[in-house]
């Protein structure tokens, strides 16, 4: 549409330029302003960066999807494409993820997750993996309030004689992935560690998830002393949905120390 535009601005603009190649014509100058004008506007209106048609277009399609996310509407797969056949290819994943928060802000999770699925590969294939699993667990957080705050406290006082240096916690699936679901590092010597969603170093692979999987973990737990001794323990702990806020004292007897 726009070249064919601009190729009847141009044919429709060639008998002024005859015109005025006229010496003989006076109102060249007035010919010539309403020429140009004519070959102008539709450069303005499609390939303008202030472009009139593709703002009006962009206010309306934006328009369009906030008021189904605010009035709680479905968002339809329709919605979805006309978002992705009107941005530009490295602005689509920005569009998407504007969407998704919008959503989850106003309550209209279907739309959040409606538009998660359809987005997912636009993510990965962009590099933007984290920034998927982070709309992922705001999302489920949303949805399960019950476990967005779930913890697991970790009491180290029945250590052997030691003076804690720093600690290090890692947390992992039994049989489950090498990557871990939670790390904490502690250079004091603190007794009892908290681990929440915060230690975990991919979003929504992390404490909330395993506490609604009732996931069977393993932890890893390490402690330097001043004098360079190193106590290990490692535990197998099943969790359940019902307690999400669970502490775990490490008795003496699972302490081991470590070989140099």
């Amino acid at each position: 549409m726009m070249i064919l535009s601009l190729i009847i601005s141009f044919l429709i603009a060639a008998p002024f330029f005859l015109y005025i190649f006229n010496i003989g014509n006076r109102a060249r100058s007035l010919v010539l302003f309403f020429g140009l004008l004519i070959i102008f506007i539709p450069s303005f209106l499609f390939l303008s960066k202030y472009s009139v048609i593709g703002s009006s277009k962009e206010i309306i399609l934006v328009s369009e999807v906030n008021s189904k996310i605010i009035s709680g509407e479905a968002l339809k797969t329709s919605d979805l494409k006309k978002i992705r056949n009107y941005a530009p290819e490295d602005e689509l994943v920005l569009w998407f993820e504007e969407i998704i928060r919008k959503s989850i802000q106003e309550n209209n999770l279907d739309a959040a997750e409606l538009t998660l699925r359809y987005a997912e590969e636009d993510f990965m294939q962009s590099g933007n993996e984290t920034s998927y699993y982070f709309l992922f667990s705001l999302l489920r957080d949303k949805k399960f309030p019950q476990f967005a705050s779930a913890s697991i406290t970790l009491d180290i006082s029945d250590l052997p004689k030691c003076a804690i240096e720093n600690s290090v916690f890692k947390i992992f699936i039994n049989d489950g992935p090498l990557i871990p679901l939670a790390i904490s590092q502690n250079n004091s010597s603190e007794v009892v560690h908290k681990i929440t969603n915060a230690n975990s170093p991919i979003p929504g692979f992390d404490i909330s998830s395993a506490f609604m999987n009732e996931s069977t973990l393993r932890i890893i737990s390490k402690v330097i002393c001043e004098n360079d001794d190193i106590f290990e323990a490692k535990r197998l702990f099943k969790l359940s949905k019902n307690d999400v806020n669970v502490t775990y004292k490490i008795p003496s007897n699972q302490w081991l120390i470590a070989l140099k």
